[in-house]
């Protein structure tokens, strides 16, 4: 190979030229032991192509064309070259020639002769074997033939047949000239070890170093290609506990509940639209343009949520703490800094200098949870949004009481009717929705007429028995209520809510045996609804009937109830019902309910059977703080009981109204006074029975008839304390209020037996004004 030339400076220094001229690489190499031409040893010569290339300090700048090496000796380096262009068109000329001579004189010798040595020429090994079996045995009596096939034999490199070849050759005549071949052949053949051929040289392998950088430039080139078309950084998340499908630009992704799916994204605008069912809601457009090269450097993650409800919770561990990152209420998030979307941290993430971060779902179950977590982590304000956004979403039955409690908390009014009548408008009534609507319109004294506007609804939607249901929850008079809910029952959709709530109307009212037909029409309806279950069990405690209730008590444990609390209140309900062996095997056969220790079951036992002074003994012994006002009344103590109630502001009004009736009874005027205001503040007017309650109790409604009292649809134990206030109130209807009362203070649980004995014994104190 050549070297670069050098100069000298003016001041004599030699200076070496960086740039030369080189040969790199070597392609269709072919070798033959022959003797060189000048060095005149026996050694392989090679023949090869390769390029000539102008460099730069050893490295390859620009390709000068390609040469043809002919005869390179690999002890003097002698050799020949020539173009490859050249040596090509003359081999493709040769050979063309060559096989035009074997079309037309194939018997010739001498076209054999001009053939073989054509192929020697250009190092075609295997086209001369082919050649040489063929023409050894035609022209077998040859002298010629025969010393040229010895010739190729030795070329390329079948000594042993070739000494062959070179003895029928001397026998023929062949003279001085196959006798030296003869002498090379054995001498080769007899040489311990030859001179390796040269081996293909990559011509590629100059350019290493800038192959490489040209790969690495190519692969950024190929990676933002890809991320122009697809990619595996979009996160699809469902933040509702119902599955679900979304379309993105056409295609459709199923989505569990509480679930993250991995999807492929191409970069530029999408359009995603969440479906449910036959619906489709409206489309989402959005747009991500990030490369891929900057999503991986910035850990960038697209995350999108159709729903809107996901809590996403972006946790970061550094050297010595966690931090934590919430995000709610949008539908598509382009988050950074997320080394683990939607995984664990990894066991080595710990030992990382720098900080680590994961995305994950809140693991709450329900949206109610999911709530109370936004505003635990982002405060009460984005809490009520969120639940907003869930009723817009549909969310289950059970849930939407909570929700809309936290959706209008401190909203003002206005809005908060508004945006009540918004989901009053649906198609479908949403029952919860209803209710909610009416107990806030009427609790918040609204100027609005609740019965004008449900009867519109009734006359809008004929077809829609719930609106007659609901229609009679607001309507003033008892006999048209009875009515519509009978009406509401004649069509698809209450399901057994009319026939329930006639029976409670009757129970309310102390009509114990008209209720009972109405609350089996409910539960035929629907068996399984624990409301139904818990008012048919009330009025067969209320008619004494304590055989069907036990029955009934029994037939709901057989389907192993999971609610402890609903356990508990069976519990209760056999205790009430005298069934204190019962009380106590359920209670074993249900550990999980907490009860099977409970003292304050054990004393509800003693009061259900009329044992004051063990049910107090018992009480003492539970610690229970908000029954300890119990005993003192028990006791006649009105100073203390009063001190205890004034000390504990968990009690709700009926607390209040039992101690303003023994202040009452017991001639306590000034305690009678504080104990009827606090039960007239705390009395929440939710409702319209609540409202007439309060003008009762505040002498609006001066000296209320029996019928404005039997029209009032108050729980039957919380109507007879408020029946014996009424009869301490207006001692000259207080035969007619009591009477009331007594019938109604069925349930043998406090404060009956108070109610009772007051109730009994002539008062010592004359009505509070």
């Amino acid at each position: 190979m050549s070297i670069g030339s050098g100069g000298r400076c003016h001041q004599g220094t030699i200076m070496s030229n960086p740039f030369g001229v080189d040969l790199f690489g070597k392609k269709n190499p072919a070798s033959r032991h022959s003797k060189c031409c000048g060095c005149r040893r026996l050694t392989v010569l090679s023949s090869y192509s390769t390029l000539r290339f102008l460099h730069f300090r050893q490295f390859p700048l620009l390709p000068l064309g390609r040469v043809h090496i002919i005869d390179e000796c690999l002890q003097c380096g002698s050799r020949g070259a020539t173009s490859e262009r050249k040596f090509r068109k003359q081999r493709s000329r040769d050979l063309a020639s060559m096989m035009e001579s074997f079309s037309k004189h194939a018997d010739n010798p001498d076209t054999a002769l001009h053939g073989m040595q054509t192929l020697m020429g250009y190092n075609e090994e295997r086209w001369f074997m082919d050649l040489q079996h063929s023409y050894g045995r035609r022209f077998y009596d040859h002298m010629q033939v025969q010393f040229l096939i010895a010739q190729g034999l030795c070329r390329f490199g079948h000594f042993n047949e070739a000494a062959t070849y070179c003895r029928k050759a001397i026998v023929l005549g062949a003279g001085p000239k196959a006798e030296e071949l003869l002498a090379l052949c054995q001498s080769m053949s007899e040489k311990a070890t030859v001179d390796a051929p040269v081996e293909s040289e990559s011509l590629v392998r100059p350019y290493a170093f800038l192959m490489a950088c040209a790969a690495a430039l190519a692969t950024i080139l190929v990676f933002q290609g890809l991320s122009a078309m697809h990619h595996h950084n979009a996160w699809l998340v469902n933040g509702s506990p119902f599955p679900y499908s979304v379309e993105i630009d056409g295609k459709i992704h199923r989505l569990l509940p509480r679930a993250s799916t991995r999807i492929k994204l191409r970069l530029g605008e999408h359009e995603m639209m969440r479906l449910a069912g036959p619906k489709r809601n409206a489309p989402v457009l959005f747009e991500y343009t990030t490369p891929l090269v900057k999503q991986k450097l910035a850990h960038e993650s697209l995350v999108l949520n159709p729903d809107g409800l996901a809590l996403l919770l972006a946790e970061t561990m550094h050297k010595n703490n966690t931090t934590n990152r919430f995000y709610v209420g949008e539908t598509v998030y382009i988050l950074t800094g997320i080394n683990h979307p939607f995984s664990k941290f990894p066991a080595w993430a710990s030992a990382k200098r720098s900080p680590q971060s994961r995305l994950f779902l809140h693991p709450a179950t329900n949206h109610l949870d999911a709530v109370k977590a936004v505003d635990q982590y982002l405060g009460h304000t984005k809490a009520r949004t969120h639940a907003r956004r869930i009723l817009q979403a549909d969310p289950a039955p059970a849930e939407i009481d909570a929700l809309l409690s936290w959706a209008v908390d401190d909203m003002p009014i206005d809005a908060a009717v508004a945006f009540l009548k918004q989901g009053r408008l649906d198609a479908a009534p949403k029952l919860g929705w209803h209710l909610f609507y009416q107990d806030y319109m009427t609790e918040q004294d609204c100027a609005y007429d609740l019965q004008k506007e449900y009867a519109l609804l009734c006359k809008q939607h004929p077809d829609t028995s719930l609106y007659y249901y609901l229609l009679g929850r607001v309507a003033h008079n008892p006999d048209s209520a009875h009515k519509l809910f009978i009406k509401s029952e004649k069509g698809p959709g209450s399901n057994g809510l009319g026939y329930a709530a006639i029976a409670r109307n009757l129970l309310c009212s102390g009509r114990f045996k008209e209720a009972l037909p109405f609350s089996e029409k409910a539960l035929d309806r629907d068996p399984g609804n624990v409301e139904f279950n818990e008012l048919n069990m009330r009025i067969h405690l209320a008619l004494r009937q304590y055989d069907p209730l036990i029955f009934q008590i029994r037939r709901v444990l057989a389907d192993e109830p999971s609610n402890p609390q609903r356990i508990a209140d069976l519990i209760k309900f056999l205790t009430l019902a005298g069934e204190h062996q019962a009380a106590a095997e359920t209670a074993a056969r249900f550990p999980d309910a907490q009860v099977s220790l409970s003292a304050y079951f054990n004393a509800a036992r003693y009061y259900a059977v009329g044992n004051a002074t063990d049910y107090a003994d018992a009480m003492t012994e539970s610690g229970i703080v908000v029954e300890k006002l119990q005993l003192p009344l028990m006791n006649s103590d009105i100073q203390k009981a009063h001190a205890l109630l004034s000390q504990n502001e968990e009690h709700d009004y009926s607390a209040h109204l039992v101690m303003y009736c023994a202040a009452q009874r017991y001639a306590h005027p000034e305690i009678a006074e504080i104990e009827l205001a606090k039960a007239i503040r705390e009395i929440s007017p939710k409702t319209y029975d609540r409202k007439k309650a309060v003008a009762m109790l505040s002498g609006a409604t001066p000296s209320p008839s029996q019928q404005e009292l039997a029209a009032l649809r108050l729980m039957p134990q919380e109507k007879a304390i408020l029946c014996t206030a009424l009869g301490f109130m207006h001692p000259q209807q207080q035969t007619l209020y009591f009477r009331i009362a007594q019938n109604l203070n069925y349930t043998p649980e406090y404060p009956q037996l108070l109610l009772k004995k007051w109730m009994r014994q002539p008062s010592r104190s004359v009505g509070t004004p």
